[in-house]
């Protein structure tokens, strides 16, 4: 039940994202940090209940940390280039999509 209950959390985080789509960039900043924690979250208890193997869920968390520091260097970088650092921040959510992509294919296995 604990492991449906996180995969149906980052289920609504992405689900939120998409229907209540974040304006400002400090907003997207936030959704793609919480969807990052919810992500992880989901990546352990696939690995819990035997639809992730242990090498893909160390990729899957290697992913995710690269996804923060993505978020991490938008972040810095907007605060002397808008431009920039939403580009990067784009960039960091298309990532992030596809990992929560593949994790909700992994739950339906």
């Amino acid at each position: 039940m604990k492991s449906y209950l996180t995969y149906l959390g980052c289920l609504l985080v992405i689900t939120a994202c998409s229907l209540f789509p974040a304006k400002t960039f400090n907003e997207k900043y936030a959704t793609a940090v919480e969807a990052a924690s919810a992500a992880l979250s989901t990546t352990d208890q696939l690995l819990n209940a035997g639809k992730l193997t242990k090498a893909d869920a160390v990729n899957v968390e290697k992913q995710i940390d690269n996804v923060k520091e993505a978020l991490d260097l938008a972040k810095a970088t907007y605060a002397t280039d808008q431009a920039t650092g939403g580009n990067k921040l784009a960039a960091a959510l298309t990532t992030l999509q596809g990992i929560s992509t593949y994790l909700t294919q992994q739950q339906g296995k």
